[in-house]
């Protein structure tokens, strides 16, 4: 190592030190509040050190916003994360917002958040930050390289689903009746199903500008929280602000925004303006019992731009699901809930999530179908199956979900697999317990009744016998949870349905 370097090296460990003893830079909650301090802070750093005449310019100071990085010069636009040292590529930034057009790899300093933590860098340490970034960003979803460099080829060779016993392939609403009818999906759904020609569905939705234009008057300054997909964020805005966000034009993006959770069913003029399909419509238990006051899932405003993946996952509480196309392509990738492949995603889910190499659950050779949703395509997927999705366009959806009655024994899997894997309460379904013990009081113990007083033994017919095993499923679980939640059942409506489930098995051991 020359003389010159090893001085230049010297000077940028008493630069780190010097910036390392201002409490106020060091102590930023963010990259955003470490950027304004440092350039209000930091001030001239060409007197730091002990060579005072060597040093001229002052530090350049860069900072890691993810994809983005910026400097602390004013009026930086930032410009995208390299993600490897080229030192010409950091001047040439300078040269063209700055004008200026040198400096000293001993005078420049890197900041990036780490785990909550300002952390001040050298080029040295910059290069093997680069290094060990990349190593990270392909073995963790979603991150941009893993999205380009993983993903990407791994899609192509995923499947198109074709019409089989799993899957529906509907050209329009007359095929979707049709099939879900002649498959006995009304007994106990469990296919998939995909509409390419909604029209004759019953839902009324807007086009997608009016949509857009909707969200920012009709309640815009409503706070929702977004994803930031490739910077691995959960920042917060308001309604109005995200959906220009979303609209940022492509050459100007700097990460790719996502939103998965605005629910709009509260705010009148966007609830209005959405009809849902009929079948979600009639199939729903809430519906059933007659809770519309609830709070409601019906209406999510679906806005991803391109370049979105969301790993592998279940819909919480087993919710079935709804999913309408106004603008874009989203693909899906399902995987059938049998118990081996939700034991696998149990096992991912709990020890091994987000991690994008060999233990990705894309990776564990279960089957995998691939399902492509354009604009104007509906898709409905019954309870827990489990499934990913990649934005290929900008997308504008609008999604509902809900509880649907042959699907009980579904959910009761679900509920205990999101018990298994310790999920918070804030992304379980508060609903949930008090949505099935009433559908157990009012509706399968009233039917369980109805067979017991005409002494039909409910094994005759296959819709009979799941609306009885969906019956002694919920009593069942009903009887485990309400140690832990004693007001969810009291004990007359509880031993009511003991008693009905006494009187059917009475009937059904008189055949055996």
């Amino acid at each position: 190592m020359t003389a010159e370097k090893a001085a230049g090296r010297a000077h940028t460990k008493e630069l780190i030190k010097h910036v390392e003893s201002i409490k106020v830079i060091m102590s930023s909650r963010n990259i955003d509040k470490a950027l304004e301090n440092v350039r209000t802070k930091l001030g001239c750093t060409q007197r730091v050190g002990s060579n005072i005449n060597r040093f001229l310019q002052s530090a350049n100071c860069f900072f890691i916003y993810g994809n983005v990085m910026k400097c602390s010069l004013r009026g930086c636009t930032g410009f995208m994360n390299p993600m490897s040292y080229l030192k010409d590529l950091f001047l040439d930034h300078l040269n063209r917002e700055h004008n200026r057009n040198h400096f000293s790899e001993s005078l420049m300093l890197t900041f990036v958040m780490e785990n909550g933590k300002l952390r001040v860098m050298s080029v040295d340490q910059l290069k093997i930050w680069f290094e060990d970034e990349t190593e990270r960003q392909m073995n963790t979803v979603p991150t941009k390289l893993w999205t380009e460099k993983v993903y990407t080829p791994w899609s192509l060779t995923i499947p198109d689903a074709v019409d089989s016993a799993n899957f529906k392939i509907c050209t329009n609403s007359d095929d979707f009746n049709r099939k879900f009818r002649d498959s006995n999906q009304s007994t106990k759904w469990t296919s998939v199903f995909l509409v390419k020609d909604s029209y004759g569905l019953g839902a009324v939705y807007p086009d997608a500008d009016t949509l857009l234009e909707l969200l920012k008057k009709e309640g815009g300054d409503e706070e929702i929280t977004y994803i930031d997909v490739q910077q691995e964020r959960f920042p917060k805005a308001k309604r109005k602000e995200f959906v220009e966000l979303f609209e940022t034009p492509k050459l100007k993006r700097r990460t790719v925004y996502n939103n998965l959770q605005m629910e709009i069913s509260h705010v009148k003029a966007l609830k209005d303006s959405i009809v849902l399909p009929e079948f979600a419509r009639e199939h729903c238990m809430m519906n059933e019992l007659g809770l519309g006051n609830e709070p409601r899932y019906e209406r999510y405003v679906i806005l991803t731009q391109a370049g979105a993946f969301t790993d592998f996952h279940i819909d919480l509480g087993g919710f079935s699901n709804y999913f309408h196309v106004l603008k874009g392509i989203k693909i899906f990738y399902f995987v059938e809930p049998t118990d081996t492949n939700l034991a696998l995603f149990e096992d991912y889910f709990k020890n091994h999530r987000s991690e994008g190499g060999l233990n990705w659950f894309g990776n564990k050779g279960v089957e995998i179908r691939k399902v492509t949703l354009t604009a104007g395509c509906t898709s409905f997927m019954p309870a827990g199956w489990i499934h990913a999705v990649y934005t290929a366009e900008d997308t504008i959806a609008i999604s509902g979900s809900f509880f649907e009655s042959t699907c009980i024994p579904m959910h009761l899997q679900v509920y205990e697999h999101e018990d298994n894997v310790g999920l918070d309460k804030l992304h379980r379904v508060e609903e949930f317990v008090r949505v099935h013990v009433k559908y157990l009081v009012e509706k399968l113990r009233k039917t369980v009744k109805e067979n017991n007083d005409n002494g039909t033994p409910m094994i005759l017919t296959s819709k009979l016998a799941w609306n009885w095993k969906s019956f002694r499923k919920l009593l069942a679980f009903i009887d485990k949870i309400k140690i832990r939640n004693k007001r969810c059942v009291t004990e007359k409506q509880f031993k009511d349905c003991q008693k009905e489930e006494e009187r059917q098995l009475a009937l059904q051991a008189v055949l055996n």
